[in-house]
């Protein structure tokens, strides 16, 4: 069998015919199949050159015209063809100088037996030419697709306008793709209807009044596009009747992206172009990983308006819960003041002489009296942490005569097992606070200490050193103390160590809490030391 040769457009700048043919025989007898024309003349060149050639052999030097204004104007026309230079002499610093000007090789007339072979590797440096530059193109193309993505997710990642986002998402889109119109069609959240957001690559080439908004005849039109989960390409909309409302703005192709997540499909986006386009394939798979993005888009931003409907439900029933709280604990106040005074007064004798009996059994009534109060007062205090209702007010306060008052609140006889010490100076400075606050802190601290405690002591103490602008507030028991891992349980609302309903403690788990919220509003720290059996030390610092 023959070998096949290969087929090769030669353009020849030849003054010579005999040299020309002399080229075009050493092509055929390297294995070519040379279609070949001669020229002398610039003009004939310039024309010739058009016609794009395989490769260019010339001459060095031809009575009107030369190789190096040959080199130049191939340069000028921005063709990359091999332009090999066949002369009957020329230096060596030229031949240098005409490489360096474009030429692959240059040939001498005396050895044309390398024509052949000179030719095949001008046209394999070509080849390989060509495939480093498609390969950078793609690179490049690729470079840009994943820019585009990444530009896009960042935008969807950060922004919470979702209005704003698409319309982002879609001047990209029409900028990318060069089409003259885009339309982005989402169902609503109850899939009753079409929110649709529309672009221009051009405003003013826009078509009619049109205003973003809700649509509902397309919804039809857009469940059956949706149905693919694929992108769609049409060439050619002048054929059929879809896509009425493309149609009617001059659109004559078009590309459907589906927008979907991996659960569901959400809507499409509608590129248009006014004038006949040809296959779009090769933007697919970048349209559709878009037609993703905006999914998640449009999938955040349900959910982020879906949160903030239960934060508004969650808020409302705080607050009627604090105010449900408020009521209760005012109503149970009253009568529980009311059962102290009395008891009070009869262990004062008021009412006549007791027995020991009488006095020990009125004791604990008092007691459990007492601890039923401060619950029903941690409730009430509860309901003031809510930022909104919580207001500080400081004023002047005399520490001494505010420790000296609190004091006496504990004046009631105590368990005999249980010893409550008070440990602060005369010399304690005034400080700007807010007393009513502050009085809440350390009833709780004292209160939770008393409930802890069942042998032991209790100490409250208040230190300043000199030259400092902080007080310390410190309550020390010798009660069952706290495990380290129930710590950060403690300080929670309505949580305690034991919640179980045959839990020996009483209360709602409410006291710390308060006094960690309490003290943060004072400008404050509190800190918490307990070792379980051995008892617990509670600090409150605060400014002066």
């Amino acid at each position: 069998m023959e070998n096949q040769c290969e087929p090769l457009r030669v353009l020849i700048l030849e003054d010579r015919p005999a040299d020309a043919e002399l080229m075009v025989y050493e092509l055929k007898q390297a294995g070519f199949e040379p279609e070949w024309q001669r020229v002398e003349t610039e003009r004939d060149y310039r024309e010739l050159l058009q016609l794009g050639p395989d490769v260019i052999l010339a001459d060095h030097t031809l009575p009107e015209f030369d190789v190096a204004m040959a080199l130049e104007l191939l340069k000028k026309n921005g063709q990359d063809t091999p332009f090999i230079v066949v002369t009957g002499s020329i230096s060596e610093e030229v031949a240098v100088e005409r490489i360096k000007q474009g030429a692959a090789d240059y040939i001498l007339k005396d050895r044309m037996a390398r024509l052949g072979p000179a030719v095949k590797a001008a046209l394999e440096e070509k080849r390989l030419r060509d495939e480093k530059r498609q390969i950078e193109a793609a690179l490049h193309a690729r470079y840009q697709e994943l820019h585009t993505l990444y530009g896009i997710s960042q935008k969807v990642l950060r922004s919470q306008d979702l209005e704003e986002t698409l319309e982002e998402i879609l001047d990209r889109l029409l900028l990318i793709g060069g089409f003259d119109l885009g339309v982005i069609r989402i169902l609503d959240r109850q899939d009753r209807g079409v929110v649709v957001h529309k672009g221009y690559l051009d405003p003013n080439n826009a078509t009619g009044d049109y205003q973003n908004g809700k649509c509902t005849a397309a919804r039809e039109e857009l469940a059956q596009m949706m149905r693919a989960r694929n992108a769609i390409v049409l060439e050619d909309l002048s054929q059929g009747t879809e896509m009425q409302a493309l149609r009617m703005e001059g659109v004559r192709s078009a590309v459907i992206v589906p927008v979907c997540t991996e659960e569901q499909a959400l809507g499409i986006i509608q590129l248009g172009s006014r004038t006949p386009r040809k296959s779009e394939k090769c933007l697919v798979p970048l349209l559709e990983a878009i037609g993703s993005q905006v999914g998640i888009a449009v999938q955040k931003a349900r959910l982020y308006q879906e949160l903030r409907e239960q934060l508004a439900e969650l808020e409302k029933s705080n607050r009627v819960k604090g105010e449900f709280l408020a009521v209760l604990s005012h109503e149970l106040r009253t009568p529980l003041h009311v059962v102290i005074g009395y008891t009070g007064m009869i262990l004062d004798g008021v009412l006549g002489d007791l027995s020991p009996e009488q006095k020990e059994d009125l004791k604990k009534a008092m007691r459990r009296t007492c601890n039923q109060l401060a619950v029903i007062n941690s409730m009430l205090h509860a309901t003031l942490i809510d930022p909104d209702a919580v207001r500080v007010e400081r004023y002047k306060l005399d520490l001494v005569s505010f420790l000296d008052e609190l004091r006496s609140d504990y004046d009631f006889p105590a368990d005999e097992e249980v010893s409550l010490k008070w440990d602060y100076g005369s010399d304690l400075p005034p400080m700007k606070t807010d007393g009513t606050k502050l009085r809440i802190i350390l009833k709780n601290l004292i209160d939770n200490a008393i409930k802890f405690t069942q042998k032991g002591s209790i100490t409250v103490s208040a230190r300043w050193l000199p030259g400092a602008e902080r007080v310390t507030f410190e309550v020390a028991d010798t009660g069952v103390g706290i495990a380290e891992k129930e710590l950060a349980v403690i300080l929670v609302r309505f949580r305690q160590m034991d919640n179980s309903e045959s839990r020996v403690y009483g209360g709602v788990g409410l006291g710390l809490s308060i006094v960690k919220r309490f003290t943060e509003l004072l400008g404050g720290t509190f800190q918490v030391e307990s070792e379980p059996g051995k008892g617990s030390v509670f600090t409150v610092t605060l400014p002066l």
